[in-house]
């Protein structure tokens, strides 16, 4: 499936409108990584750095596809970031709206800075990842996607093992 990559006139998102809210139960989960994701890559970070990057992030996506920086959103819904060699999921788009990623609009994103070619991920790594956000989104009504690999889509490095975090998922 061909992505669609943003353009330099991306759509603000400056308010809450209702009319982006999911209407039906998500497709599925599209987990992607800074450097190697179709829809919007992003070389700022290759490998990721033990400092806080997500303001840089969100500085560079705006400064590449438009948009502000004062947007109230970013278009995946959570930023999963290496911090001191210790994972920190940020949420940066509520549950209920809609992904602003073109081919994925009625999915949950998430967003891991850096390249997963060379970044190293560990089993904390995983933890985070499925406990902190798709492990308690099987619990909200009406949302649940089913934890299968059909229901992931990977915009990662050959590093990220989609098959450790569905084994967390148990």
């Amino acid at each position: 499936m061909t992505q669609t990559i943003y353009t330099p006139n991306f759509m603000a998102e400056n308010r809450f409108k209702r009319t982006e809210l999911i209407k039906s139960r998500p497709k599925g989960w599209l987990i992607m990584d800074s450097w190697n994701n179709t829809s919007f890559p992003m070389d700022i970070f290759s490998i990721d750095t033990m400092k806080f990057n997500t303001d840089k992030l969100n500085t560079y996506f705006h400064q590449k596809y438009g948009g502000s920086v004062r947007d109230l959103f970013m278009p995946w819904h959570y930023v999963v970031e290496l911090v001191n060699n210790k994972p920190i999921v940020i949420q940066t788009r509520p549950l209920m709206y809609r992904s602003n990623i073109p081919g994925f609009k009625d999915h949950y994103t998430i967003m891991i800075i850096g390249d997963g070619n060379q970044d190293i991920y560990t089993g904390q790594f995983y933890q985070q990842i499925s406990h902190m956000i798709i492990n308690p989104a099987k619990y909200m009504i009406g949302m649940r996607i089913p934890n299968s690999k059909e229901n992931f889509t990977l915009q990662t490095g050959k590093n990220f093992d989609l098959n450790k975090i569905l084994k967390e998922m148990q």
